[in-house]
């Protein structure tokens, strides 16, 4: 065997060239072809792993804020995955819950405007704005069809006194349910701010204008009287009891009606005729209704004179005291007086108490004057007494309204100091009407007043509803017997047995009684024969002025000093 053996093989130049170059072709082709297919293979993994989460994504970017979030929620990528595409959908998952809470809380706060806007808080009846905008809808398309409309203004009768007493929230509750009954019996609805935009819907409503006021817009007839029918139903609906902190109240209302376009072709002015009315209705007579006419409108004007007039009343000295004398019924001795408050008009002359006490108490001026009598009171007592005539007791009016003020036991306790009174000497009334609805606040500050020696008086007694249970627990000394009850008072007379019973009952609780508007002998021998105790009337005496007072009180004095010499 030969080991060193080698063949050569000798090819041409151009073929070895050849063969360079088709090897290096086929490398090119078999490269581009693996270079191809890796790049479809990574196309075709990248698409459902990448490229499609991230398009979806796109597309419920830009599907927020047009779907809900529950709309939109269950297209979401999946976040569960582990990578940096699992990361951004659980990223923009978070992003866009919060951004759709934001966008939930942005509608209900668009929603709590718009009722701040367009209803009132307490109620939920239309409120002053979205009545005037339904009124003005109403009107034009009144005018265009050539129809007519009525509007009702409402106000609720002491009201205030009822508030004062029991507290904002019982007036609250008192509110909700007037609201709700009239709702029921004028079978109204409350509007949406759209119905002003309706072309065919009618949008009669009610609506709060404020405090105890309320105004309702209704469609009227030719020649109808669908505004007296609506008041009517009003009036019977409130004449039901309504149960405050246990006691059972019947708020009534005094409604004015007006007409469009008999009375006024605008919103404005066909609420102030309406107001007008009311105001009428409240002052001839509360719990009714009237219809608004020329007449009104002068009462109206001259009530608002009177007003006026009386906020400058006291700076100008016209309000002044007037006394009426009290009589021990037994002997006729001069024992007491009750304080009277006459205001003297630069133009009016003398204006009748029962025509500016109503105006004070609804302008809130009473608090004001009654301090301003309280005051005046203990000084001209003071004055009597330094002359040695003064009176055992005198007794001063006092409304619901300054007890709720809550400062009066303040102010008597400093006109006591100032003046150097004795408690015993002064005396303050209030209406039966007035202890009834009071509050348990109220009844802890009379018991208050009665332990630093002050009387308590319920005047105009047996015009309410006391029981008597409710007349033995109250923080009172005096029953004043209402006139109405003295008047013809006589044996056999219709009131005998009621003026009999009366003084029996104060009798048992050790209660004084004073009779009120004696004005025949017969009346106060009737008295003396049930031994009442104390009277005041015509009879005796007239209410006098602080001179006439004064004189009385000297001629009693002289009288007292000759039967003691």
């Amino acid at each position: 065997m030969i080991d060193d053996i080698s063949l050569v093989a000798l090819l041409p130049d151009s073929a070895v060239r050849l063969s360079i170059v088709d090897f290096v072709n086929r490398l090119t082709i078999i490269s581009a072809v693996s270079t191809f297919m890796g790049i479809a293979t990574f196309f075709t993994l990248l698409r459902p792993l990448v490229l499609r989460p991230l398009i979806r994504l796109r597309q419920l970017a830009m599907e927020i804020g047009v779907k809900s979030q529950q709309d939109i929620s269950h297209a979401y990528v999946d976040i569960k995955r582990q990578d940096e595409i699992g990361d951004l959908s659980r990223a923009f998952k978070d992003t866009s819950e919060r951004l759709q809470v934001s966008m939930d809380e942005l509608q209900v706060s668009h929603a709590q405007i718009e009722t701040l806007a367009y209803r009132d808080a307490l109620t939920g009846l239309a409120n002053r704005r979205l009545f005037n905008q339904v009124a003005e809808e109403r009107i034009i398309r009144a005018s265009e069809l050539g129809q007519e409309l009525c509007v009702l203004f409402l106000d609720l009768d002491d009201f205030k006194m009822i508030n004062d007493t029991q507290g904002h929230k019982a007036g609250d509750r008192l509110l909700e349910t007037v609201s709700k009954r009239l709702l029921a019996c004028l079978e109204v609805t409350v509007p949406e701010p759209g119905c002003i935009q309706g072309s065919g819907r009618s949008c009669n409503t009610i609506a709060r204008m404020g405090g105890d006021e309320f105004i309702a817009l209704l469609s009227h007839s030719e020649n109808g009287n669908e505004g007296e029918q609506a008041a009517s139903k009003i009036l019977q609906a409130m004449a039901q009891p309504i149960a405050l902190n246990g006691h059972e109240f019947v708020v009534s209302t005094s409604i004015g009606i007006a007409l469009y376009p008999t009375h006024a072709d605008n919103v404005d002015d066909l609420v102030k005729c309406a107001d007008a009315a009311m105001y009428e209705a409240k002052r001839l007579n509360k719990n009714n209704y009237r219809t608004y006419g020329s007449s009104i409108q002068q009462t109206l004007e001259d009530r608002m004179k009177l007003e006026l007039s009386l906020r400058q009343a006291m700076s100008k000295n016209e309000l002044s005291l007037f006394f009426q004398p009290q009589y021990a019924v037994e002997d006729m001795e001069l024992v007491g007086a009750e304080v009277l408050l006459r205001w003297n008009h630069p133009e009016r002359g003398m204006v009748p108490p029962d025509v500016f006490i109503p105006i004070a108490e609804e302008r809130g001026l009473i608090g004001e004057i009654g301090t301003w009598v309280l005051d005046e009171a203990c000084r001209q007592w003071k004055e009597w007494q330094t002359s040695g005539i003064a009176l055992d007791q005198i007794a001063v009016n006092v409304s619901a309204r300054q007890f709720a003020h809550g400062n009066i036991p303040q102010i008597v306790d400093e006109l006591l100091q100032r003046y150097d009174m004795p408690a015993s000497a002064l005396e303050l009334e209030l209406t039966e009407s007035c202890l009834i609805e009071a509050p348990q606040e109220m009844f802890n500050t009379l018991s208050e007043l009665r332990a630093r020696g002050i009387a308590i008086a319920m005047d105009d007694f047996g015009t309410g509803y006391s029981s008597l249970s409710t007349i033995a627990t109250m923080p009172v000394d005096t029953l004043k017997i209402d006139r109405s009850f003295i008047t013809n008072l006589t044996i056999g007379s219709p009131n005998e047995k009621i003026v009999t019973a009366i003084l029996m009952l104060a009798n048992s609780l050790e209660m004084q009684v004073v009779a009120e508007g004696v004005e025949q002998k017969g009346e106060l021998d009737f008295l003396r024969s049930k031994q009442c105790h104390i009277a005041q009337g015509y009879y005796m005496a007239r209410p006098l002025c602080v001179q006439g007072m004064t004189a009385l009180l000297r001629e009693r004095a002289e009288t007292r000093y000759k039967r003691s010499a």
